[in-house]
């Protein structure tokens, strides 16, 4: 390929039994000349492939270019489109248009280094002036694409963040920040009502008795942890209630946990449907 090579992936594929009547309904879309020579010959190009899994409302993917081992798509605003004010989001004219690109990470394609490249515009917002525009696959001056910063979780999920910046070709740091940004969003887009059933325990870390407490919500149908504390001290698991708010606190009717005092008398003090006794037998919760 050439240092700018139009970005079009073209592969070729052998396939000995073409007659195969497996291959019935493939072999119907190719012409005569795959079927006689077994030979598979497609072209794909990247602005479709984009076009196809992350369209961009108001932005048009221009030309697609191969710049050594890393794949260059430019990005332009669609004609008559406004920007939008990147503190307010508002709607306003184009003050002026950035000479020199930035550069976002977008998800690499098959082992290739992606980057969308955009020149960034000037909004006359009517309300805070002049302002940088928002564009809607990046946040503030973040030079990866939100997409990719989902995939990167979604992969540490699976792998250590190590493993996901090595195989992804990235940094540790770009893979706990998009981390970082998924947890953030996730815990300020949750819903923390109607809980009823909690379950306390602790989780040792570290060397020596080193502890954060864990409070996990286990009502029927639906498990999941709400909230972790530095540390096992009845003011850890206080800040848990205190985040949570007396009215909802009230709301919790049972709580599993071990017998540990601390924390039968904060929750006994913090949620006031649920007795003493209730405590006495409650079974511990299991992590």
């Amino acid at each position: 390929m050439s240092a700018a090579s139009p970005a079009q992936l073209p592969g070729q594929c052998r396939i000995s039994s073409w007659n195969d009547s497996r291959f019935g309904k493939l072999r119907d879309l190719f012409d005569d000349s795959a079927t006689a020579t077994g030979y598979v010959t497609c072209t794909m190009n990247v602005k479709t492939l984009l076009n196809r899994c992350h369209p961009i409302k108001a932005f048009i993917y221009e030309t697609a270019r191969f710049v050594g081992q890393q794949i260059y798509v430019e990005v332009r605003p669609r004609r008559g489109s406004q920007g939008k004010c990147g503190e307010c989001g508002c709607a306003g004219s184009t003050y002026d248009t950035a000479r020199t690109p930035r550069y976002f990470e977008f998800i690499p394609l098959w082992g290739f280094a992606v980057f969308l490249v955009y020149c960034m515009r000037r909004i006359n917002c009517p309300t805070c002036g002049i302002r940088t525009e928002q564009v809607p696959w990046a946040d503030g001056k973040n030079q990866c694409c939100n997409v990719y910063r989902l995939f990167l979780a979604r992969w540490a999920r699976r792998l250590s963040w190590s493993e996901v910046a090595q195989i992804f070709g990235t940094t540790w740091n770009v893979v706990c920040r998009s981390v970082r940004w998924v947890v953030d969003y996730g815990l300020s887009n949750r819903s923390m009502d109607n809980i009823q059933s909690i379950g306390v325990d602790e989780v040792s870390i570290w060397d020596g008795h080193k502890y954060l407490t864990v409070v996990y919500q286990i009502d029927a149908g639906m498990r999941r942890l709400l909230w972790v504390g530095r540390e096992r001290t009845a003011e850890t698991l206080r800040g848990f209630f205190t985040m949570m708010g007396e009215e909802r606190s009230e709301l919790i009717q049972f709580v599993a946990s071990d017998m540990w005092k601390p924390c039968l008398k904060v929750s006994a003090s913090s949620t006031k449907s649920v007795g003493e006794l209730g405590f006495g037998k409650t079974p511990k919760f299991m992590i």
